[in-house]
């Protein structure tokens, strides 16, 4: 008798954070894939993997589904088994280019629940009218929500999303209530740049010598102290959709305080990205260290009157203000440096020590650092996977807009940092590993 031949299946099951309802569960969704690959045993179905996911299904880029995609290209299974369509996309383009792509690879895509017929014309064009049509249902389903959040928030309500730092939400009451903890910082900073006349960069400094961080344990930077006193929510009202409404929620700060802060505001015209680095040429960026806190310094320009100055900076005072470190002028650093390396170049014994020694220890620093490339490579993916979330809530109306441009733009400021320290050790990591010295060439090259 002749062999059945084996149909090698994957399941591939989804729950996401912004569906409110849920039908199955992914454990469900794992038993309804099980119980239809074991009711057709006898055609040769095996299970041959399940991949999973619990992320929206507005975007393919999910881990689980990637995986898939690369198995697929691999030619190691035969079928691809769902509950619904609408655990594989959430779009009619997303829906296309799937089958598409499962169509060029061989593979048959099969559902638990719903009658797919990929094998012929009309029934793709079938499942490309569903898709079009559940694609609409979402859009209005979309719609209706944001239309349902303007009104709330119109009514004063708080529409969810990233509760700001100041407050907490009631889930009984549905609504913000001012955070034993946190209240009382946004009233000091109030009261430090109103009363006290404190730049938004001071009161980050003062903040963070105290010890205080942010709701996620980061220390305050300028940007942050801004976001707070330009934020009409510590007033008791709601901003959605550029309108700002009456909310029922409990004021922090008063009127008068807050409009006064916004006058100030206007008049110091602070702009954190004014303290970006230039594109001057500084050589030492990257490689002179802060005496106080470690940190690399970097080149940025101070505007006078009537010309601009050139400075090496610790970030850790220009932007988090947590250093004391004063900004060194770029000229006199480089001109004594120069002048040490130059006495360096006459002494041939002097200058072989010194070679030797920076490439032991280049060397030595190699496996902890390419550790720590990994972690900050994490790290940044993890930010990155957050940004995603926030903006999906948006989209699809659990988030509004400035809740989600708030949380954003911090979780991107934190981005950039790590950015910035990534290919700082990348470059170490390589010099370290390509160093190499002859004493002539050296000299040659001074």
């Amino acid at each position: 008798m002749k062999e059945r031949k084996i149909i090698k299946v994957v399941g591939y099951i989804r729950i996401s954070t912004d569906e409110e309802h849920q039908p199955y569960s992914l454990s469900a969704q794992e038993e309804r894939i099980r119980e239809y690959v074991r009711l057709r045993k006898r055609e040769g179905y095996r299970i041959f993997k399940i991949y999973s996911d619990q992320k929206s299904g507005a975007t393919l880029d999910r881990p689980g589904l990637q995986s898939l995609i690369s198995d697929a290209e691999k030619g190691l299974f035969d079928v691809v088994l769902i509950v619904k369509m609408d655990r594989l996309w959430r779009n009619l383009a997303d829906q296309l280019y799937l089958i598409e792509q499962f169509q060029k690879l061989g593979i048959r895509l099969e559902a638990t629940d719903e009658d797919i017929d990929l094998e012929t014309p009309d029934g793709i064009t079938w499942a490309q009218i569903r898709g079009a049509f559940n694609e609409a249902e979402r859009r209005k389903i979309s719609y209706r929500t944001k239309m349902g959040m303007r009104k709330k928030a119109s009514l004063g309500g708080w529409c969810g999303g990233y509760t700001p730092f100041g407050y907490s939400y009631d889930k009984y009451a549905k609504t913000l209530t001012p955070n034993e903890e946190e209240a009382p910082l946004i009233k000091e900073i109030f009261y430090l740049y109103v009363t006290k006349k404190m730049g938004a960069k001071s009161i980050a400094t003062y903040l963070n010598k105290k010890g205080v961080r942010t709701r996620g344990r980061y220390p305050f930077s300028t940007s942050r102290i801004i976001s707070i006193i330009t934020n009409p929510i510590y007033t008791g009202k709601i901003r959605w959709d550029g309108k700002i409404y009456p909310g029922t929620h409990q004021a922090i700060i008063d009127e008068k305080t807050f409009n006064e802060a916004q006058t100030i505001l206007a008049r110091r015209r602070e702009d954190p990205s004014l303290r970006r680095s230039n594109s001057s040429n500084y050589l030492l960026s990257g490689l002179l260290h802060c005496e106080r806190c470690r940190r690399y310094m970097v080149g940025v320009n101070a505007h006078g009157r009537n010309d601009v100055y050139h400075y090496y900076a610790c970030p850790g005072r220009f932007k988090y203000g947590e250093c004391a470190m004063q900004s060194l002028p770029k000229e006199k650093v480089e001109k004594a440096i120069l002048s040490q390396i130059k006495e360096i170049f006459r002494t041939d014994a002097l200058l072989k020590r010194i070679c030797k020694r920076v490439k032991e220890k280049m060397a030595e620093k190699i496996p902890k650092k390419k550790a720590e490339l990994k972690n900050l490579e994490k790290e940044i993916l993890k930010r990155k996977s957050t940004i995603q979330k926030y903006l999906i809530a948006f989209e699809t109306g659990k988030m509004n807009a400035e809740s989600c441009n708030e949380r954003a733009r911090e979780l991107e400021e934190e981005i950039y940092l790590l950015k910035e320290k990534h290919i700082r050790l990348q470059e170490e990591i390589s010099n370290s590993e390509t160093f190499s010295f002859n004493l002539e060439e050296v000299k040659k090259g001074h």
